[in-house]
């Protein structure tokens, strides 16, 4: 059978909402569980499993995953940000022990085998042979680190297609021939990060405090052009008192370091992005919400999803993960067969808006979902030969 993973988010700190080791044993008593019954077990980690964007070594090391880099980023194996890579992976991997020796002893009980796809927040692994012996190790991956981590897995007995999802999306797509980086990274590293920061320090929160994680919390929001409207719906929902200035003023402090950031990286900057961000150093929520609604039409994963099984030999799944939005959505059948759009949605706690458009209230949702495809050997359980397994709660 195949398990399919997506956005597992392991980060090299503790602050903001990082993946507990806790909910990592329970993924892997859970795939136990399937390999004993079914014998032989493939793993799919589908994309975003290590962020190596939410550190804070980064700023540390004084360089940024992009810089310098032209078509082909074949600059990237030897760089300073190569080294600031391999200092967070490391780092991931002795904060999560525990998940890799809980992983030896599923590898050593069976017949398991670990595939990985490259996802937004872990791209860079594609560049470095270095960062994906690492990870060949630590997740005990069935993969060649000396050739770059695939976009894709296929299995065409079963129908199946999976990619992560980020190449649909404006914001996060890689483009590698034309030297391109998205600009959704330097958002996580100049905006997020900064403001979690930034935010903290200037209100003199402690760790641990509410009003602390709440201004972390910034960290979760998504889709990521939401982040201006969480701000100003936590400056005005009354949380803050008379800091609720305070708070407004550090976001336009790191709105206005960052169009200078980008203009001296030289980002793809759009001027959407461009426009919401100066306009939410003044409007307030509900007028920014407006904006943002206007200027950023939701991606439509599923349309591509559609487009993929029509060009691509027909498959019956399609597989993302990127949205942190899981579920199961049916798309046009072609001739008789019927064809499925799937998310396997997050592992971390995601903060959502579900009606910007129509009020600002964010709402905090702990997520955690699998996919499972029986193959024709296995003993597939009631319900079919696919099941999307989604665990989550309001926090």
């Amino acid at each position: 059978m195949i398990a399919i993973v997506s956005d597992l988010h392991m980060t090299d700190r503790e602050r903001g909402a990082a993946i507990a080791a806790q909910l990592l044993w329970l993924l892997v008593e859970e795939l136990d569980r399937l390999r004993s019954r079914y014998k032989r077990l493939e793993l799919v980690l589908l994309g975003d499993v290590i962020d190596f964007l939410r550190s804070e070594k980064w700023d540390a090391d004084k360089t940024r995953p992009w810089r310098g880099l032209r078509g082909g980023f074949e600059q990237f194996s030897g760089s300073p940000q190569e080294a600031t890579g391999l200092r967070i992976v490391q780092d991931v991997c002795r904060r999560y022990e525990d998940f890799h020796n809980r992983l030896t002893r599923l590898k050593a009980s069976g017949e398991v085998h670990v595939r990985y796809v490259a996802g937004n927040h872990d791209y860079i692994t594609r560049l470095s042979r270095e960062l994906r012996e690492v990870l060949c190790e630590f997740l005990f991956l069935d993969e060649d680190p000396a050739r770059p981590f695939p976009i894709e897995y296929a299995q065409p007995q079963v129908g199946l297609v999976a990619l992560h999802g980020s190449q649909f999306d404006p914001m996060n797509c890689h483009r590698e021939m034309e030297g391109i980086w998205p600009i959704g990274d330097a958002i996580v590293t100049d905006i997020v990060n900064r403001f979690e920061q930034r935010g903290c320090d200037d209100l003199h929160l402690r760790p641990g405090e509410p009003l602390c994680e709440a201004v972390q919390e910034v960290d979760n929001v998504v889709p990521v052009h939401h982040v201006p409207c969480y701000v100003h719906w936590l400056a005005e929902s009354g949380l803050f008192g008379d800091r609720a200035e305070t708070l407004k003023d550090v976001w336009r402090g790191v709105v206005d370091d960052f169009a200078r950031f980008a203009h001296g990286e030289g980002l793809d900057y759009p001027q959407g992005l461009r426009l919401a961000l100066e306009a939410s150093k003044a409007f307030p929520a509900p007028k920014l919400a407006n904006l943002v609604s206007h200027l950023f039409a939701r991606a439509d994963f599923e349309s591509r999803a559609n487009e993929m099984a029509i060009r691509e030999d027909r498959p019956r799944i399609i597989v993302f993960g990127h949205t942190h939005d899981p579920g199961i959505r049916p798309l046009p059948k072609i001739g008789s067969h019927e064809r499925y759009y799937v998310n396997t949605g997050s592992w971390r706690r995601v903060r959502v808006c579900p009606g910007l458009a129509q009020a600002v209230q964010f709402a905090s949702l702990d997520i955690a979902g699998m996919f499972l495809v029986f193959e024709e050997a296995d003993d597939a359980p009631p319900g079919g030969r696919f099941h999307l397994i989604s665990r989550w709660h309001l926090t």
